[in-house]
């Protein structure tokens, strides 16, 4: 089978590029002889196609057999209009050749304008398999798995309560309060997902290149947690997207929001960090106990994906 990969795939984050690998790895897994052509930002061997270049992509879809977006939080507005329109047109071009498509992994949402929500349900109800992270409450026919990281993943264990505090932070998600809270931590090791967005501090690691046996993470990146999780280290998700509250709940970890009220004097983080170390066995031990279901909650996608062959 020829198989279209469809992500946000080649832009140097390390979630999306981590998703595509196992996207291709689950789909290797239940799909015997597909080939694959991946839409990336700089195509870089023969199997990428550029996804900007209209031409590449029409004829990357006429290639293909079956059309599957792999993991992510491709079809919502937070990030922009813009993207998300860019994917509803590759549904629509599909549509229009008459391919079927797939998505797996996904997180749908949220979806602000009403217009936009409505042709997204309308394309994804027609989908072949709709497997998501979260239920949409308007695709009720949705498989729920864990999100692509946990595919075949390994529960490492690799964390100690006497290890470094490391962070991941977004640059543009800083606030003044953020910095002030964070200052009680001593040379924490930065985390880096993205390297053009992401905080890098003296002390650095690029999150694929880690080893090191960390007590904490202190998180603004999704895929980061989840790291973090399967290396058994408790961790703190820092921010207002919905996937980091739904990841630090599946992991009975904390979630701490960058909002703020007005006059407010609480030190939210602070706390939550105290909270960690003073209790770090309890929140090591929910993740001995649902990591592995995470690992394993991708029987009913494995299922499905041999009905498309």
């Amino acid at each position: 089978m020829n198989i279209l990969l469809i992500g946000y795939y080649g832009f140097g984050n390390f979630g999306d590029d981590w998703l595509c690998v196992q996207s291709q790895k689950i789909l290797q897994d239940h799909i015997p002889n597909c080939q694959f052509k991946i839409a990336i930002k700089h195509p870089k061997d023969t199997t990428h196609i550029n996804r900007w270049s209209l031409s590449e992509m029409v004829k990357a879809i006429l290639w293909s057999d079956h059309i599957i977006f792999g993991g992510g939080g491709l079809f919502q507005t937070r990030t922009s209009y813009r993207s998300i329109w860019y994917y509803i047109s590759i549904l629509v071009g599909a549509f229009i050749l008459r391919r079927p498509y797939s998505l797996i992994g996904q997180s749908i949402g949220p979806i602000s304008c009403g217009i936009t929500k409505k042709v997204t349900t309308l394309l994804l109800s027609n989908a072949s398999l709709l497997s998501v992270r979260t239920l949409f409450p308007r695709l009720k026919q949705s498989i729920i798995t864990a999100d692509l990281g946990y595919y075949h993943a390994k529960f490492k264990l690799n964390s100690q309560q006497t290890g470094q505090i490391a962070v991941c932070l977004r640059q543009s998600w800083m606030t003044p309060k953020i910095r002030l809270e964070l200052n009680m931590l001593s040379d924490p090791l930065c985390l880096i997902c993205q390297p053009n967005e992401d905080v890098i501090g003296t002390n650095h690691s690029y999150l694929s290149q880690c080893t090191d046996r960390l007590s904490l993470v202190i998180s603004m990146r999704y895929h980061a947690c989840v790291w973090a999780s399967l290396q058994g280290i408790p961790f703190i998700a820092l921010g207002d997207d919905p996937k980091l509250e739904s990841i630090a709940m599946c992991c009975g970890q904390l979630w701490v929001s960058l909002k703020q009220e007005k006059g407010s004097q609480e030190d939210t983080l602070v706390t939550a960090i105290k909270d960690i170390q003073q209790n770090w066995t309890t929140y090591h031990s929910h993740l001995v106990t649902t990591v592995p279901d995470l690992i394993s909650s991708f029987v009913p996608l494995q299922t499905a994906l041999h009905t498309l062959r």
